[in-house]
């Protein structure tokens, strides 16, 4: 089944969690040419990491694309300097994605209590990206330094579910584009709306609901509950 767009009268949650690179920031100039640099270290071609360069932590990403190439020791240490090249304010430009500037605007003012930021880069990347763009900084922010499993696997959104004391996952709606991070987010249990910013709509289709970008969406605050809305229906 075909994931919908989001509905006229909205998609209500007690939370928000949301992805970073590629949702909130545009990151692409700096983690092409990491991944670049790491591909000309391994001797591969780009195009054998390129599959798996986004939302997926990187020790992860190296083992998907060379099965058996690497020990964990090695690929550890290839994402370390991966991580750095990235972080390095002089690898590229940091900017924000369409859309994301409000929606993180009115949840710091509105719901400053529940909304969290679930990325697979580590807390000096995420936090280079704070402070290229002054981010304001959500209550919870979870990076690959606090997880044993990355996306695709729920527990980065559960980690974040349980710091927000939320109870009830079904009552988080994720917001991500890839499809490693929807399938983390309904791994979880949780509802998803994926952005075709990244990857087109078909690779995102186990999302409940897919839009363009945070531009096609306006988030409130309703009795207490965040909701989201098509843009064209606010």
């Amino acid at each position: 089944m075909s994931p919908a767009p989001l509905p006229a009268d909205g998609a209500r949650a007690a939370a928000l969690l949301l992805d970073l690179d590629g949702t909130l920031v545009d990151t692409t100039e700096k983690v092409e040419a990491a991944w670049r640099w790491g591909a000309d270290e391994l001797g591969v071609p780009f195009a054998a990491l390129e599959p798996y360069i986004h939302g997926i932590p990187g020790s992860q990403a190296l083992e998907l694309a060379l099965p058996g190439r690497l020990d964990e020791a090695e690929r550890a240490a290839l994402t370390d300097q991966l991580l750095v090249r990235m972080a390095d304010p002089a690898a590229g430009h940091v900017l924000w994605m369409p859309g994301a500037q409000d929606l993180v605007t009115t949840l710091a003012r509105d719901a400053a209590d529940a909304w969290a930021i679930v990325t697979s880069g580590d807390r000096r990347l995420a936090g280079s990206s704070v402070e290229a763009l002054a981010l304001p900084l959500p209550p919870v922010m979870v990076t690959s330094e606090d997880v044993e499993l990355g996306k695709p696997h729920p527990e980065p959104y559960l980690k974040a579910a349980d710091a927000l004391e939320i109870l009830e996952v079904d009552a988080c709606v994720v917001v991500e584009d890839a499809p490693a991070g929807v399938a983390a987010g309904k791994a979880a249990g949780m509802r998803v709306l994926a952005l075709t910013t990244t990857y087109p709509a078909s690779d995102l289709a186990d999302a409940d609901w897919v839009v363009g970008s945070l531009a096609d969406v306006r988030v409130l605050v309703e009795d207490g509950a965040i909701v989201l809305r098509p843009a064209a229906a606010s």
